[in-house]
This record gives C-alpha cells, sequence and structure tokens, in this order.
C-alpha cells in the first residue's frame, strides 16, 4: 500500500484530518485513501468505510465533487456486482417504490397487439375457414399457438430490455 499513489498513512497528514465518513482517525499505521477529485480535509476516506460507502449507494460517483472514483475503487464495485443501474433492480431486493411498476395501458396494448397478430395469423394461415375439417383445424390452432409463443417470447425480451423485466401492473390514475 506504500507506493500506491491514492494511499496515505494517518501519521503523514494533518493531526485534525479524519475519515469524512466515520469522521473517526484511526490508528497512525492505518491508511486513508483519495478516491476522487475532492479537495482538503474531505478527501481522506478510510478504504474499508468507502467500500461500504460503495455497498451502501451503488455508485462509484462521488456525491460531492461527482467525480468517478479511481479505478481501483471501481473495478472492485463491479467485481463485487455492487454497481446499480438506474433501469434495474439488484438481485434479491425488492422493489423500493413504485418506478418498476408497468402500467397497466401499456400491457394491456402489448395483449391486444400479441393477439391481433395471432389472429391474422390463424385466418391466413386457414386456406377457406368455411370448409375446416377437424386435421386443418387443429394444424391452424397449432401453428397459431406456436407463433403466439414466439411473439410472447419477443414482447418478454423487449420489456427486460427496457428494464421492465419485473411485471408489477399498477392501475391507472
Amino acid at each position: 500500500m506504500e507506493d500506491e499513489p491514492d494511499m496515505v498513512k494517518i501519521k503523514d497528514i494533518d493531526e485534525n484530518t479524519s475519515c469524512r465518513i466515520c469522521l473517526e482517525r484511526g490508528d497512525p499505521e492505518t491508511y486513508l485513501c483519495i478516491p476522487c477529485n475532492c479537495l482538503g480535509s474531505i478527501r481522506y476516506i478510510h478504504p474499508d468505510c468507502l467500500k461500504e460507502w460503495i455497498k451502501e449507494s451503488g455508485s462509484v460517483e462521488c456525491e460531492i465533487c461527482h467525480s468517478m472514483y479511481k479505478s481501483r475503487w471501481s473495478i472492485w464495485a463491479y467485481e463485487h456486482n455492487l454497481i446499480r443501474n438506474e433501469n434495474t433492480q439488484q438481485p434479491g431486493q425488492e422493489a423500493a417504490n413504485g418506478n418498476d411498476q408497468v402500467p397497466l395501458w401499456k400491457v394491456a396494448l402489448i395483449l391486444l397487439v400479441t393477439l391481433t397478430i395471432y389472429g391474422g395469423i390463424v385466418v391466413a394461415s386457414a386456406d377457406d375457414i368455411t370448409q375446416l375439417n377437424f386435421k386443418g383445424a387443429l394444424q391452424v390452432l397449432f401453428r397459431g399457438l406456436l407463433c403466439l409463443i414466439v411473439i410472447m417470447l419477443a414482447a418478454y425480451t423487449a420489456l427486460v430490455r427496457w428494464g421492465l423485466g419485473i411485471l408489477i401492473i399498477q392501475p391507472l390514475e
């Protein structure tokens, strides 16, 4: 740690300087890190305090100077899967607010479009809909259901890519 430019022993800095997170100075042989572009006494943080802060905030951006933390801290956070994307939810976390909900009209629109396409495929695959026998009706039904499954998988994939993988339907207000 001694050769790292963003790590400083507590005994080597001003005696009034402490960690900006826990506000404690600590043992003279421990290190404080300088993870961002902050200046003055607020630039120093205990590495363990910084790691805990990254875990809690889910971000590698300094909340004071708004710069990204130096690469070693960002890499550590990504390796430990601690970075939150604002469109996705972390595994094991429950929805904390209504931002993860899909409005009911969007679900209704997707279902309407899907069923319309399904109906069109069923009608188009029947040569003469008035003269269908049992075997022909089963073929039309099977083709339609197969297409419906493909369409629903495509719709689900689109929802997941839009960050709406967790469907919580909310009524219109």
